[in-house]
């Protein structure tokens, strides 16, 4: 955007700039299309190939996702697609021109203030969110998420702690398990939601992977290498520590991750805890964008509703990677490069029959892709008898400190939709606006109401960040803001 304030415009804007952004960047831009890639990070790779620090010291380790991701960002540094990092996308409007193709505008802040940048098309491949069910103890300093413990092991090569226990469900847990392993870390305990035959029904999906396969099953072999002990169909009850982790509490739970409260807890002990219970799609933007959601408890819960080019119900408007379902990186990279030639397609006025033939290879290799997808966020699903198991005492919501109990209470005076509920009790107000909580809200609120038809995803407001005033306001640039219209 220049000095004037007029907004810089581009054929194509992508949000994010993890596996999914920078295929589809790649695929638009070499089909001429003018794209500009915007991402809040410092560098591009998202979270799964989140690059290494510049000037860190020493011999940092490496592992196949950093080289993986390395040869993505050169492909897109070669590329003519314009890349924006340290922008916050924060506020996203539709404007529908009469007779005329819509266009997008976007604000984001940076380092240069408050931009403003327009685009014919738009795709968001804002990736995921990472699920947390509460438990006694999971506000405790040392307590951190597996997704949030990868980044530190990836990118800072840094340990969460002295003697850690990792726990909850999923690919991740060997994963984490291992990393800390191979950076001089003591594994106290692998806890995992998922039990032997969890596992042998994924196998034949995981297989279809053979490659992907062998790198958990060294995971494993590492661990077993270590003497970490691991129990399955265990989960964590408490985390106990007054100026931080000092022990874990866990428990077993039956097929349906309900807690045995017959059985005595076990003990651990560990100075930190890394847990995580899946993913969540990561879809504020599209929210805003009002595109319509629809329920996927297999793909991380409500997901947009896209066709099989990752076209959403907003014209010109695509959705890529893991915030439109959670299906690991491979197949996050098909569809941002399908998402990246269907854009290019709509920009170049392409009719259907052209674009089923330019996008035909990428599409069956993401059939090809669904099985070891689907089996990977089968594990990883939203594991409802767990949920059940909350303690009315326990903080759902960490911003505000809301508990279980204070939900339950608005749901006894009469709230009956998951935005009402959100005002009522306060939860999913705070400063993560609800990625963390609004799951676990709309799960009690299935629960507790006699309609769970009327349980939906939360409505979005911008910022869809959360901005500090003086960033926001900052010197006058010449860029005006955009305000968003009022809602009822």
């Amino acid at each position: 955007m220049g000095d004037d304030g007029v907004a810089t415009a581009f054929g194509l804007i992508i949000v994010g700039a993890g596996p999914a952004g920078m295929a589809a960047a790649i695929a638009a831009a070499g089909r001429g299309i003018d794209t500009l890639l915007l991402d809040e990070q410092d560098q591009a790779g998202g979270q799964y190939y989140r690059a290494l620090p510049t000037g860190l010291n020493g011999s940092p380790r490496r592992d196949p996702h950093h080289h993986a991701g390395d040869a993505l960002r050169a492909r897109l540094s070669a590329g003519p697609a314009k890349v924006a990092l340290q922008r916050k996308v924060w506020h996203i409007r539709l404007d529908a021109a009469p007779g005329g193709p819509a266009t997008f505008t976007l604000q984001t802040l940076g380092a240069n203030g408050n931009e403003i940048w327009t685009a014919r098309a738009l795709i968001i491949a804002s990736g995921t969110t990472e699920r947390v069910i509460p438990f006694a103890g999971w506000t405790t300093p040392g307590v951190m998420g597996l997704a949030s413990a990868s980044i530190l092991l990836k990118a800072h090569q840094m340990l969460p702690g002295r003697r850690t226990v990792v726990a909850g469900s999923g690919p991740l847990l060997a994963l984490v398990a291992a990393g800390i392993i191979a950076g001089g870390g003591t594994v106290a305990a692998v806890v995992d939601l998922a039990g032997t035959t969890d596992w042998l029904r994924a196998l034949p999906g995981l297989a279809t992977r053979p490659a992907l396969l062998r790198q958990g099953m060294s995971w494993l072999l590492r661990l077993k290498r270590a003497g970490v002990p691991i129990f399955t169909r265990h989960t964590v009850v408490n985390a106990g520590g007054r100026d931080g982790v000092e022990s874990v509490d866990i428990q077993p739970v039956d097929a349906r991750r309900r807690i045995q409260g017959q059985t005595a807890p076990r003990t651990l002990s560990a100075d930190s805890l890394v847990i995580g219970h899946g993913l969540t799609p990561a879809g504020e933007l599209l929210r805003a964008s009002g595109v319509t959601f629809i329920p996927r408890p297999d793909a991380g819960g409500w997901v947009p509703d896209c066709d099989d080019y990752m076209r959403t119900s907003t014209p010109g408007l695509f959705a890529a990677g893991d915030c439109a379902g959670v299906a690991g990186a491979e197949t996050a990279l098909l569809r941002g490069r399908l998402a990246g030639l269907a854009a290019s397609a709509l920009l170049a006025g392409l009719p259907d029959d052209q674009l089923a033939a330019l996008t035909a290879t990428t599409r069956r290799e993401l059939r090809q892709a669904a099985r070891f997808s689907g089996a990977s966020a089968a594990l990883m699903a939203m594991p409802a008898g767990l949920a059940d198991s909350v303690a009315p005492e326990v903080v759902v919501c960490r911003c505000e400190g809301v508990t279980l109990a204070q939900i339950d209470s608005a749901l006894d005076a009469g709230a009956s939709e998951l935005n009402q509920l959100k005002i009522w009790s306060g939860c999913a107000m705070g400063t993560c606006q609800g990625r963390f909580c609004a799951e676990m809200l709309e799960h009690r609120l299935r629960r507790r109401a006699l309609a769970p038809q009327v349980a939906g995803p939360l409505r979005a407001r911008p910022p869809a960040r959360p901005l500090s005033v003086s960033a926001l306001l900052g010197e006058d640039d010449g860029a005006p803001l955009i305000l968003p219209e009022k809602r009822p």
